[in-house]
């Protein structure tokens, strides 16, 4: 009789991060619909100082210095905000260094953190996308319900979740 032997898989298994990260929003003050939106950059630092400071870099920015700097194209510096996190308050109100990209519409954003809150989700509840598709469509209802009917689809249209009926 032959011996029953386990087989070890060769191939790598490829994973997205999903889940909410770190992000800060500021607005433009000329145009309210448009901002910026930042993420952590580095660690914590100015404990010496008796702050607790974290540096945050534009998101967009951040993504074409990353294009850049893989096909070897000199890149510009990526405009940054120091943010103390005892205060809850940026420390400046200007980057250290001009942005290349152009300010996102709120309602992308929007759409991209509710569609980054139900990812993260599903990694415990496992639903199948039909379910999450229903329960995105209900956290936009819930959270914007206040708003048009425009800004609730303009919000749909932007989480990264298939097409969505509201």
């Amino acid at each position: 009789m032959a011996s029953r032997r386990s087989i070890r898989g060769r191939g790598n298994l490829h994973s997205q991060r999903t889940g909410n990260k770190s992000i800060k929003i500021t607005l433009i003050e000329d145009e309210p619909e448009l901002g910026f939106t930042w993420s952590k950059y580095g660690n914590e630092y100015g404990k010496t100082q008796g702050k607790q400071l974290q540096k945050y870099c534009c998101t967009k920015c951040r993504s074409i210095y990353d294009k850049k700097k893989k096909t070897a194209e000199d890149a510009q510096p990526i405009p940054c905000l120091i943010f103390n996190i005892e205060e809850n308050k940026f420390e400046s109100e200007n980057p250290n260094h001009e942005h290349y990209c152009r300010p996102q519409n709120l309602n992308q954003i929007r759409g991209k953190e509710v569609a980054r809150n139900e990812l993260a989700k599903i990694k415990d509840t496992r639903d199948k996308p039909a379910a999450v598709h229903v329960k995105l469509a209900e956290s936009i209802t819930q959270r914007f319900g206040n708003r048009t009917e425009e800004v609730k689809l303009d919000i749909a249209r932007a989480a990264p979740i298939l097409s969505i009926q509201i």
